[in-house]
């Protein structure tokens, strides 16, 4: 097949629309994803650390309303520690509800279930053991269940939080690395498919000018020879 000027290009033109429809719908597909990975972080890692966070501060605060609980003689004052501490309890378990809706993976499911026994566990040993003597001002009594019983219990509890809170920062930073990895993947291949349009367009350019001066020069070569044979007639 014989390449004219026309022919070619055409075929430069299609050759560097081509990289720049492949280029777009790349971009477009990475961007998507960069824009689900962020919202990850965004939506899900950090209100899930937010979330488990405030949860801790929250059981944290009922121990040390125990403490308090232990050491006052009124018992009025007793009471209404008992009744602060009922209602954190119940601010807990409306954040758990809440919290439980948002979880998005089988291996997040499975960490806010396990704080559940240790939870169970630690109420159990507050409620049913520790405020009783404290109530009636048996001091040694209630702090023995509070080392022995209560103690071990907020631990394992407050472990459960804690391991929650490193699965949102594991999320998240494995969320980060691929857009990292990603971003770095689109600006190769957007540098790559740039420099094969322009070197396609400036191939197309150089054949084109090729063939234009060749015809050009047998133009001037079939002019020429014409001129001299009018010259030698004359």
């Amino acid at each position: 097949m014989h390449w004219t000027v026309a022919r070619r290009l055409t075929a430069g033109f299609a050759a560097v629309l081509l990289i720049t429809v492949v280029l777009g719908g790349f971009a477009w597909i990475e961007v998507r994803s960069v824009a689900d990975q962020t919202r990850s972080i965004t939506g899900d890692a950090l209100p899930g650390v937010q979330a488990v966070m405030r949860a801790t501060a929250m059981v944290s605060s009922n121990r040390a309303a125990m403490l308090e609980h232990l050491a006052s003689i009124d018992p009025a004052r007793k009471e209404a520690i008992e009744g602060e501490m009922d209602k954190v309890s119940a601010e807990l378990t409306a954040l758990y509800a809440e919290y439980e809706k948002t979880i998005s993976s089988d291996e997040e499911r499975a960490l806010f279930a396990a704080i559940a026994a240790p939870r169970a566990a630690y109420r159990a040993a507050r409620a049913d053991r520790f405020l009783p003597l404290s109530r009636i001002h048996q001091s040694a009594g209630a702090m023995s269940v509070f080392d022995s019983d209560v103690e071990p219990a907020f631990a394992r509890y407050t472990a459960g939080l804690g391991a929650l809170v490193a699965y949102h920062h594991t999320s998240a930073a494995e969320a980060g690395r691929e857009v990292e990895r990603r971003v770095a993947w689109t600006s190769a291949a957007m540098a790559v498919g740039l420099l094969a349009a322009l070197i396609i367009s400036g191939s197309a350019a150089w054949l084109i000018i090729r063939a234009v001066n060749r015809a050009l020069r047998g133009v001037v070569h079939e002019l020429s020879g014409g001129a001299r044979d009018v010259t030698a007639a004359a």
